[in-house]
């Protein structure tokens, strides 16, 4: 469950726009103020966890957009 979503989109550094959806919860540290405010340091996930995550997120791309090129080898 999410309290609110703070929604941004970028261009102005790389030649291509992108956007950032972030869930917020009162519970987050930073919460009430900008995502990149007072946040967290940053780890990196373990190989496993990475792998795990990245095949979730190409099942919902899959299931958002269809397949991509890679499925169909």
């Amino acid at each position: 469950n999410v309290d609110r979503v703070n929604i941004a989109v970028l261009g102005n550094k790389d030649p291509h726009v992108h956007a950032h959806v972030i869930p917020r919860r009162v519970t987050d540290d930073n919460y009430g103020v900008s995502p990149w405010e007072s946040v967290a340091a940053h780890s990196k996930l373990p190989p496993a966890d990475r792998t795990i995550v990245v095949e979730l997120l190409k099942q919902g791309f899959d299931e958002v957009v269809g397949p991509g090129p890679s499925s169909h080898c």
